[in-house]
């Protein structure tokens, strides 16, 4: 038999371990409630992982113990998906990126590492655009609504704003 080098961790399903129901935890951000997930050491910088359409903050399961290691994570669930509530004003990318800022405020964090998949991607954007100050970097996975080939005036400004470098891999 030929034996293969190992490839990723050696357990790929360490979470599969976590009882994740106690890190847990609900905010109250304009008036309804936010559920979010806030793993790891609060003295460590913190990344803030955003999810797609349709998402949860399970997406982000398996990234969650890595991250761990060099921040503390917070996975929120958007409002009006998994376990958050309806906003209460129409539903929009600038409402959901006025709720990151808000989970920010009520963890008292200046700025994070935010990480944004999909639409959380375009969220994510939109948080740099309108609150600047609380992005420290910003990573995007996959972002809805822009294409490789060109980048919106947008997301450029958003990475202006972030002190963020654009390029292709």
């Amino acid at each position: 038999t030929i034996e293969l080098p190992t490839y990723g961790p050696v357990n790929p399903a360490e979470w599969l371990k976590v009882d994740w129901s106690q890190y847990l935890r609900t905010a109250m951000i304009d008036g309804r409630d936010v559920n979010y997930l806030d793993y790891g050491d609060a003295s460590k910088p913190t990344v803030v992982l955003v999810h797609g359409l349709a998402g949860c903050w399970q997406n982000w399961l398996a990234n969650v113990i890595g991250l761990s290691e060099r921040f503390r994570v917070v996975a929120l669930d958007l409002p009006g998906f998994g376990g958050s509530e309806l906003p209460a004003d129409p539903i929009s990318i600038p409402g959901y990126a006025n709720c990151i800022a808000g989970l920010l405020d009520h963890l008292e964090v200046a700025s994070a590492f935010v990480i944004g998949n999909s639409m959380g991607g375009m969220t994510s954007i939109q948080l740099a655009l309108d609150h600047p100050s609380r992005v420290e970097r910003l990573v995007l996975v996959s972002p809805a609504g822009w294409s490789t080939n060109s980048v919106p005036p947008a997301v450029g400004q958003a990475a202006g704003l972030a002190g963020l470098i654009f390029g292709r891999v």
